[in-house]
């Protein structure tokens, strides 16, 4: 960019010096300047090789059909000037080869990569331009032609150029302001150079002067390399806040007709300038760009408001309706008489699928399945509530409802397999239907909460299995339940009271000897009767209350004889005050080294530094490690398990059709092997009949425990401690 600022400061200077000292033809040389510099634009713009330049290729070829004609068509004019001493007739055929740049300049200006938003939009620009040109255009009239007399067709040819030339000029300085990058700048520079002599010798035509030959030239000769260099930096504008860019676009363009406003009435009112009938014309079209100007901005904010609109009640991915839009909907239908379905599923693999094929093919299954399910229902309420969760709201009876929940299953299936990769990952639908009478949707809170509910119903599904379809009524005494269960356990926990243990036995599957007990706390309450543990867990977890839970079964474990199995979740390794009970009891208790075994649920990574060095922390103390292994519910990776401090690991149990049973097998063989290989112990969990114990015992694995042998149940209140 220096170079080319020295070059052009060079031509204009020398230009200069010949026409004021008059030692030589200034116009021929500033011309034949003109040509040589627009000639070598055109051929460094297209041998620089892409690689080194930002600059679209396009853009420069566009650059290049607008310099070369012109540099050539100023070497013929220059070489016509020189053999003549008289003014040449206007025009000639150095002018008319010229000429034809025209249309590389177009395309050169419409190829200026812009900004995304609104201000960078090209009707939006042109609007600005065209104001911008008809303000100038007035004020230049006014201050150079107001009240001169000349011919009706040179005034007309006057005026057409001086337009043509200012929204030209006007373009590209909006194409700098918007883009605020180097190259446009630069193109901006030596657009002004390039009108500013055109207008020049256009104004001196009209009052019947001597044109401006030689200072014409020298600006001209001074823009094209600067033209040069704005070809080789213009690149795609980086992202930029739209509201900055829409705000700088409008206060530049209004400044500008504040600017020239303010001076045309300064010059007709103070100076006393007449304002004649060309004055009134190019008023006239001023109000006429103004007022496009403002058509198109309004054009714009409606569509913004559209498109916020669309944005608020639309999912951006899917286009489906989002939350807010379906309780719209929803609300929508109180008017309406009879039963209203609503409808939430939520892909069963879809973790899966964007953990191994990657979240665009995921994106893709959304969309595949959004479509299905538009095209499925065409008159329903479909919605992307978020992730991989949608609903549907079926103004149908409920027979109606639940066949087309069975129909939307399906229909998820099939989708699945059009998303290449998807196919093989068995993808399905996990459904949750409610069916509620439209009166009861007043406003958006209630129909909020019957898409609650609906979900409830689909979380059910996915714990009863996956792939099927429950309704809201079937799980509504599950919650009712599960709350009197909480609100028992909670007290129980404080004081210990109505904590009832069970310890399931953990038999060698060789010798069949009991090798320890599994201990497992229930409840028992006169509100809810008796709780089995599971139950009790999945409780104690969903509230928090795990942690609790597994140190009542310690204190049980320890009180017991034997060894002893008890279940803590992964996080409770990185509560430290957890680890600091429990290393007290152990020491109060003396536990001896191998009698305790704490059954770690819910995974852990080597890299968990946290909780491995828990693990080593209970290790030191005599306590025994175990992990869940592959296969199971918040397993342990194979590769992980050389890397934590654990002595066994639990499987769980084939189960199913024999030929489905024989191949878990293989597989269980296997894990065993290389679980002996680490020196671990394998526990085999859920063993229910004597073949499953004698397959497993034949596979390798050292224990079991599970409904074959039966469960103890300890006395209400013995895990009080």
């Amino acid at each position: 960019m220096t170079a080319a600022a020295a070059v052009s400061a060079a031509t204009v200077v020398l230009v200069a010096a010949l026409g004021l000292t008059g030692t030589g033809r200034a116009d021929v040389v500033g011309t034949a300047l003109v040509g040589v510099w627009a000639s070598l634009a055109a051929v460094v713009v297209l041998a620089v090789p892409d690689r080194v330049v930002r600059a679209p290729r396009r853009w420069r070829v566009a650059g290049a059909a607008m310099t070369l004609p012109y540099g050539v068509g100023q070497l013929v004019l220059a070489v016509q000037k020189a053999s003549q001493p008289d003014p040449l007739p206007y025009p000639v055929a150095g002018d008319l080869l010229s000429f034809l740049a025209a249309p590389g300049w177009v395309a050169l200006l419409l190829l200026v990569p812009r900004p995304l938003g609104p201000a960078g939009r090209l009707p939006r620009v042109l609007a600005d331009a065209a104001a911008v040109a008809s303000a100038l255009a007035l004020l230049f009239w006014l201050l150079a032609f107001a009240g001169r007399s000349a011919a009706p067709a040179a005034v007309a040819a006057a005026v057409a150029t001086q337009l043509v030339e200012l929204l030209l000029w006007a373009f590209v300085v909006q194409l700098a302001v918007v883009t605020a990058q180097r190259g446009t700048v630069l193109l901006a520079l030596a657009s002004s150079l390039i009108v500013a002599g055109d207008l020049l010798f256009s104004a001196a035509l009209l009052v019947g002067a001597e044109p401006p030959q030689w200072q014409q030239a020298a600006l001209l000769a001074a823009s094209f390399p600067l033209m040069a260099v704005a070809l080789l930096t213009v690149r795609t504008p980086r992202p930029r806040s739209e509201v900055a860019v829409e705000a700088r676009a409008s206060v530049v363009t209004v400044g500008l007709l504040a600017a020239c406003g303010a001076v045309a009435v300064a010059d007709v009112v103070v100076f006393q300038r007449p304002f004649d009938a060309v004055s009134g014309i190019l008023l006239v079209l001023l109000l006429l760009a103004c007022t496009v100007r403002e058509l198109v901005l309004q054009r714009q904010r409606v569509r913004q408001v559209a498109a916020l609109s669309e944005a608020a009640h639309h999912d951006p991915l899917t286009g489906l309706a989002n939350r807010r839009a379906l309780a719209a909907a929803l609300a929508g239908l109180s008017t309406t008489t009879g039963p209203v379905g609503v409808v939430v599923l939520d892909l069963d693999g879809f973790k899966r699928v964007n953990d191994t094929l990657g979240h665009a093919t995921g994106d893709r299954l959304v969309v595949a399945v959004a479509r299905a399910l538009r095209r499925g229902h065409p008159d329903a309420v479909v919605a992307r509530l978020g992730g991989d969760e949608f609903a549907v709201v079926l103004a149908l009876p409920e027979r109606e409802v639940l066949e087309a929940a069975d129909h939307l299953a399906g229909l998820v299936r099939e989708s699945a397999g059009t998303v290449p990769g998807v196919s093989h990952a068995r993808v399905s639908a996990s459904i949750g239907v409610v069916v509620a009478d439209a009166a009861d949707l007043r406003d958006a809170a209630d129909a909020l909460a019957v898409v609650s509910r609906a979900s409830a119903a689909m979380q059910e599904a996915k714990r009863r299995g996956r792939d099927r379809v429950v309704r809201h009524d079937e799980v509504a005494g599950a919650v009712a339940r599960q709350r009197a269960v909480l609100r028992e356990l909670a007290p129980a926990l404080e004081s210990g009271r109505g904590l009832a243990a069970r310890t399931q036995p953990v038999v060698s599957l060789v010798s069949g000897a009991e090798r320890g007990q599994h201990v497992q706390l229930g409840l028992v309450s006169p509100e809810v009767g008796e709780v089995a543990p599971l139950e009790v867990l999945r409780v104690a977890r969903r509230h928090s209350l795990d942690a609790a839970l597994s140190r009542h079964a310690l204190r049980v474990a320890l009180e017991g004889g034997g060894d002893a199995w008890v279940r803590v979740e992964a996080h409770q390794l990185h509560d430290d005050g957890w680890l600091a009970g429990t290393a007290a009891l152990l020491r109060e208790r003396s536990a001896v080294s191998g009698r305790l075994v704490l059954e770690v649920a819910g995974g852990v990574v080597p890299d968990d530094a946290r909780a491995v060095a828990a693990m080593r922390a209970l290790d030191a103390l005599g306590v025994h490690l175990a992990v869940r292994g592959p296969g199971t519910a918040g397993g342990v990776l194979l590769p992980h398990l050389a890397r934590l401090p654990v002595r066994a690991v639990v499987l769980e149990a084939p189960a199913g059709s024999p030929a489905a049973t024989r191949e878990d097998l293989v597989v269980t063989r296997g894990l065993v092997g290389l679980a002996h290989g680490l020196g671990l112990r394998v526990l085999a969990e859920g063993v229910t009949t004597a073949e499953q114990r004698d397959a497993l015992a034949g596979a390798g694995v050292d224990l079991g425990r599970g409904p074959l042998w039966a469960a103890d149940r300890l006395p209400v209140g013995v895990a009080a401690g």
